[in-house]
């Protein structure tokens, strides 16, 4: 089983509508609200910025601990009240995408007790 976790060298910088906030699953959980095109969390890795969604941020901020994708498009479908197909391609998506700049790894050794 694959483990993904944040890449540990990247720094991430909230969105100031979420300071308030002790986490990205607190202000979902209040009701705030984002418009598609705005970002939710700034990354930066290398000297590169990285705009992420809502739905972007709620990830980054779970894979501070080791998660499997299964474990993320379930978090998707419980915050979101997602369509569980849509929930798993959506991470699938993410997780390519974020593995191949180097924002998250990957632990393919890491096997479940």
């Amino acid at each position: 089983m694959m483990m993904y976790s944040r890449n540990r060298i990247v720094l991430d910088q909230q969105d100031v509508r979420l300071f308030s906030y002790r986490s990205v699953a607190e202000a979902v959980d209040s009701g705030i609200e984002f418009e598609g095109h705005e970002a939710a969390v700034l990354l930066s890795a290398n000297g590169q910025l990285y705009e992420l969604n809502l739905v972007g941020a709620l990830l980054w901020e779970a894979l501070d601990e080791e998660k499997t994708a299964a474990d993320l498009a379930l978090l998707l479908e419980q915050a979101f009240d997602a369509d569980g197909v849509a929930a798993h391609a959506d991470v699938n998506t993410y997780l390519a995408d974020m593995t191949s700049k180097g924002l998250i790894t990957v632990d393919e050794d890491h096997r479940s007790i």
